[in-house]
């Protein structure tokens, strides 16, 4: 368990926190509130996927990463991918 602890706090946060500062940066210059354009693309289902993820295993924390949550919501709303979601065998990653 020390190691994990180890891993968590030298190579997984510091990797998580560039990566969420990343999508922040581009999220902040969206006007859409997507992250290329204005309509929903690849790279938003891909982000809003890694993000569950990050949620799943208590590294992203929506209260404190307000524009990630908004986000998340957004992608998660869509009618198609909300069902989706729903039906779809969870996962523990």
């Amino acid at each position: 368990m020390v190691f994990q602890n180890k891993i968590r706090k030298e190579v997984v946060e510091p990797a998580r926190d560039l990566f969420l500062e990343i999508i922040n940066k581009i999220l902040n210059k969206s006007q859409s509130g997507y992250l290329v354009g204005n309509s929903l693309t690849w790279a938003d289902i891909v982000i809003a996927d890694n993000l569950t993820s990050l949620l799943k295993n208590g590294f992203v924390d929506f209260t404190k990463e307000k524009k990630l949550g908004e986000f998340y919501n957004k992608i998660h709303s869509i009618p198609k991918i909300k069902e989706y979601v729903a039906k779809r065998k969870d996962t523990n990653i």
